[in-house]
């Protein structure tokens, strides 16, 4: 793995992140805040959405990347996703979680050079998501485009 570590911009990252999910947090509904910063420095926000049908739930990372994309900001630099505990929890400590199979496919695709915070031993770091994605899944011979 190729750590690398954080610059005072992914620190804020994180920070955005966490109020974002503290401003927002439904219990059953939305315990997961992104924040995507682009290489032209604007952050887009978003939390997951929970169902009553498991299957329909959807992660915070594509709606985030998403956000982006309608407005054509499509060069994504670095995301995070942060986890609010449930309020029965005796830890309330925020955690910064690592995106799951599907969000790590979307991130790649749309933005293959994405870096991607995460934190291990509560210390934070950040990998390039191609790095969490080994051996990618591509149609045909050719790489994806760059969205």
């Amino acid at each position: 793995m190729k750590k690398q570590k954080l610059t005072v911009k992914d620190l804020e990252l994180i920070e955005i992140a966490k109020s974002f999910i503290d401003k927002h947090f439904r219990e059953d509904w939305h315990h997961i805040a992104v924040a995507l910063r682009t290489k032209n420095g604007n952050v887009y926000t978003s939390f997951n959405l929970d169902t009553y049908v498991g299957g329909c739930a959807q992660c915070a990372e594509p709606i985030a990347i998403g956000k982006a994309l309608t407005v054509e900001d499509r060069d994504i630099e670095t995301i995070v996703a942060v986890r609010k505990p449930r309020p029965n929890k005796h830890d309330k400590t925020m955690r910064v979680v690592s995106p799951c199979g599907n969000c790590r496919e979307i991130i790649s695709d749309y933005s293959p050079e994405c870096y991607v915070i995460l934190e291990e031993d509560r210390e934070y770091f950040k990998m390039q998501v191609m790095d969490l994605l080994p051996e990618k899944y591509y149609v045909g011979k050719a790489k994806l485009p760059n969205r």
